[in-house]
């Protein structure tokens, strides 16, 4: 069986409103080597029964309660393409064919980023997100600069081989991971200012929780990889995840205030010089449900 040129891959759950917008932008790409998979993660409205109108026309696997990364990776599990793209929302009219093209042009491009546009409910565009490379790992991992966003990005099928598939283990943070990888392994992305792809805004935004353990992640992901940078960079990225991690947990205690101050004397015992940050001794001392005392509220002579 010939290998197509591009696997796409969509995964759900309950996009009952918008899935079908998202498997035609797929389909009507009319691209003559393109294979197309579909994971519905359990959906309980009217996902499936819409999928289920092109099922001939593509390759639809349910894996029910999988996280969006487990769901990624089952369909690699499938995927036959040299390149793989994951469209969750939209693919914009002839991007494949204009990829095919920039592919034709440039043979040894592995890892292609390309620019995505941002779009209302209604697919309207809103603004237009460029890529950026990292200028360095270093730098990638301390958020410093470097814009690699997994809906614009598409992989050689090697790279999955080589490197291995996404991290489970992460709920927000795989596609960065996965990032920090390659880069790690000495993979340099192609940075292209074609548009290809479009993620919808005005969905139902992560909920503070959600954002807060998207942030404990990626410090997670940045202390695994610190061992890859020189030492003295391996020092400022130790200081900059501590940092981070220190606002996270103070953030935390905003979230759940009747523990607080019980979850800062556990991060206290792991991290005994934050008694020296403010903030963090002020929140440990009265917790977030009592007022500051007045003397220390008033500025310093």
């Amino acid at each position: 069986m010939t290998q197509p040129k591009f696997t796409v891959i969509t995964t759900c759950l309950n996009r009952g409103p918008y899935i079908e917008r998202t498997i035609c932008s797929v389909l009507d790409q009319a691209h003559e080597s393109m294979q197309y998979i579909v994971v519905d993660r359990g959906s309980t409205d009217d996902t499936s029964q819409i999928i289920d109108l092109y099922h001939e026309e593509l390759t639809w696997l349910t894996r029910e309660g999988a996280s969006r990364s487990e769901a990624i990776n089952t369909a690699l599990t499938r995927a036959r393409g040299q390149f793989i793209l994951i469209v969750d929302d939209l693919l914009l009219p002839a991007a494949l064919h204009a990829a095919e093209r920039y592919l034709e042009r440039r043979p040894q491009t592995k890892w292609l980023v390309a620019a995505h546009q941002r779009v209302d409910l209604q697919d309207r565009e809103v603004c237009s997100i460029s890529p950026q490379e990292p200028s360095s790992l270093g730098a990638f991992l301390m958020h410093d600069d470097g814009l690699l966003p997994l809906c614009a990005s598409l992989y050689h099928h090697s790279l999955i081989v080589d490197h291995g598939a996404f991290d489970a283990g992460f709920t927000h943070a795989f596609d960065y991971e996965f990032a920090c990888r390659l880069l790690a392994a000495g993979e340099k992305p192609t940075i292209s200012a074609l548009t290809l792809t479009a993620v919808r805004e005005g969905q139902p935004p992560l909920e503070a929780a959600q954002t807060l353990d998207q942030g404990v992640e990626h410090v997670t992901v940045a202390r695994r990889f610190m061992r890859h940078l020189p030492r003295d960079q391996q020092h400022a990225l130790w200081r900059n995840c501590d940092h981070r991690q220190r606002i996270y947990a103070l953030a935390e205690a905003e979230l759940q205030p009747v523990t607080a101050q019980q979850r800062l004397w556990q991060h206290l015992v792991q991290h005994p010089w934050w008694i020296r940050d403010d903030s963090f001794r002020r929140t440990l001392v009265h917790g977030v449900t009592h007022p500051v005392p007045a003397a220390a509220q008033r500025p310093a002579a």
